[in-house]
């Protein structure tokens, strides 16, 4: 294996390289894979609820984040957020007895 040169600032790029490869070789074999939900069941999922959350929404660091680390949710945002939170929350507490089996089972 040949030593890498260094770049004209003296830096080295191989494991930038490295990564960027390893990113793209994961990006390429999801692209073949196209493992998908089929379209037509995903209206019946939402309605009934199948270990499905139907608000979704995306938060910003800039606006809904006092200083990037405390979640405030803007104006805006506030009532899709506690819908979201609380289908989250409920399907939490569908699934607990099911996870307190499965803890009592690995122990």
């Amino acid at each position: 294996m040949s030593e890498e040169q260094p770049r004209a600032r003296g830096y080295r790029t191989g494991r930038m390289e490295a990564f960027s490869d390893g990113v793209f070789a994961i990006a390429i074999t999801l692209l073949i894979l196209e493992i998908a939900v089929p379209a037509s069941s995903e209206g019946v999922l939402s309605e009934v609820q199948v270990a499905h959350v139907r608000q979704t929404m995306a938060f910003s660091f800039f606006t809904d984040f006092e200083d990037f680390s405390v979640f405030k949710p803007a104006d805006l945002h506030v009532h899709n957020a506690h819908v979201m939170f609380a289908q989250l929350e409920a399907w939490a507490g569908a699934l607990k007895p099911l996870r307190a089996y499965h803890a009592g089972a690995a122990a």
